[in-house]
């Protein structure tokens, strides 16, 4: 469940209730009775909406000690103008795509019937009322919130189920009016059998321009058509994640990162590793399974610990769909105030994507580039994904594992 789907379900029986009561008031004052047994059952569905919420922010506070998930605060900029147009360009980009537009301009059109029924002074609301409420108050949320960044319109998935549902019901009063009874089965049949068969060439652009996963007929052909042979995978790297090929970018990052990890826990005689980055995904997940409780993560986003949302001097940096607006760099430049004011030490290891700290930069503030990685990764999608990464490692501890030039791996995966 999204961190917002309550807020979102208690803002549509909001909307509801009050449109209930506009409608009793202004417009079908005779049937006053029929909108209070509506209400009642709105007040109901609210009071246990109100509940579930109150136990569910009780469970994160005495489960983790905070009331909402820390992405959620991390990324949580507030309404500004930039949030919003950051929105509307999500949300145009997600609904523009060819095999969706149909029914965004189906569910378009169902709203604006369900206003016309509004005014209709019969005892009743339209039973598609709530749904349509939904997809515009999850819509108007994810416009505010200033959308998001991953591929597919992950924000829209939840909506999809309802506003095909909307699409089918605007389709089938469009037909009834405009079609001749003898030919509304056949119109009806036809047109959403179309809809469903736009989803295939949808899938096939998808896979061509967006995803980063890989289509069966090239994952049958094992890892090395990605990966050349001198590329070490993790052995416990399962089958999807070797189909990703994001993640496969990030296999052999993982092995020289345990490897690392293996010889700073036994110079360190068990104390705790220290690790920043701004890739919290699958490298931290894979770590954190194979050396649970000896290592501490400091995430530059945010996302995965509150070092950084709660330091005096980053509690107040500006919020993305990605998390803090902050930079490795801006923790190297300000190492000792960070240590005094937040008590985040520079840490042992700092691995990440290229574009996100230079080797320069480590090199300049006391760090010793200890793997490269280079090259791209593609397959049968259009994309090509830049393979690069890097992992260095405090230049006291290169000196004291007794490394030297020998011990720096480079790795070129290719193009």
């Amino acid at each position: 469940m999204r961190p917002e789907s309550i807020l979102v379900v208690i803002c549509v029986l909001l909307g509801g209730g009050a449109i209930a009561l506009l409608k009793r008031s202004i417009i079908d004052r005779e049937h006053a009775d029929h909108y209070l047994v509506w209400n009642k059952r709105i007040l109901f569905l609210l009071g246990s909406t109100a509940v579930l919420f109150l136990g569910l922010l009780l469970f994160r506070y005495v489960s983790f000690g905070s009331l909402m998930p820390q992405p959620v605060i991390a990324k949580s900029a507030g309404i500004s103008l930039e949030s919003i147009k950051a929105g509307l360009k999500y949300a145009s980009f997600s609904l523009s795509m060819f095999y969706v537009e149909p029914l965004v301009l189906l569910v378009a059109i169902n709203t604006v019937h369900v206003g016309f029924c509004l005014k209709k002074r019969d005892a009743s609301l339209p039973p598609d009322l709530l749904p349509t409420l939904f997809v515009i108050a999850s819509t108007s949320f994810i416009v505010l919130a200033g959308g998001d960044w991953m591929e597919g319109g992950r924000f829209f998935v939840h909506m999809w189920p309802v506003m095909t549902a909307l699409s089918v019901l605007a389709l089938h009063k469009l037909i009834t009016t405009l079609v001749l009874p003898e030919y509304r089965t056949r119109v009806f049949v036809a047109t959403v059998a179309f809809l469903c068969l736009l989803q295939l060439p949808g899938a096939l652009v998808f896979m061509k321009k967006e995803s980063t996963s890989m289509p069966i007929w090239d994952r049958m052909r094992q890892d090395a058509f990605l990966l050349p042979p001198s590329a070490p995978i993790p052995a416990e790297f399962s089958w999807s994640e070797r189909a990703n090929f994001v993640h496969l970018r990030d296999a052999p990052t993982i092995v020289y990162l345990e490897e690392t990890i293996e010889k700073i826990l036994a110079y360190k005689k068990g104390e705790r590793v220290t690790l920043m980055s701004n890739q919290m995904g699958v490298v931290a997940y894979y770590l954190a399974q194979a050396y649970h409780g000896n290592l501490q993560f400091t995430d530059v986003f945010g996302l995965s610990d509150r070092r950084l949302t709660s330091c005096p001097i980053t509690a107040n940096l500006p919020r993305n769909s990605l998390g803090l607006e902050m930079r490795i760099e801006t923790y190297l430049k300000n190492q000792k105030p960070f240590a005094q004011e937040c008590g985040i030490t520079p840490p042992d290891v700092i691995y990440d994507l290229p574009h996100n700290v230079s080797p320069e930069t480590l090199s300049a503030h006391g760090y010793v580039v200890i793997y490269e990685q280079e090259g791209w990764l593609s397959t049968a999608s259009t994309q090509k994904n830049d393979a690069g990464q890097l992992i260095a490692i405090r230049q006291d501890l290169f000196d004291a594992l007794g490394m030297g030039p020998e011990d720096v791996v480079r790795l070129d995966l290719g193009s």
